[in-house]
């Protein structure tokens, strides 16, 4: 379960995910699970809605 800013939302595997920076958020696993956090600071939201639309 990925809550951010208070809002719960349910993640299936290969889900996508991205916020910009300051945006509260927390992680909660239901079962054994394994999540991949990728940061940096010039990557843009916009590029990464390009690479999930192709």
């Amino acid at each position: 379960m990925l809550g951010v800013k208070g809002i719960n939302h349910v993640m299936k595997s290969g889900d996508i995910i991205t916020l910009e920076g300051d945006v509260p958020h927390d992680l909660t696993a239901k079962e054994n699970s394994i999540a991949r956090l990728s940061l940096s600071k010039h990557d843009k939201v916009e590029r990464l809605k390009d690479l999930i639309e192709q």
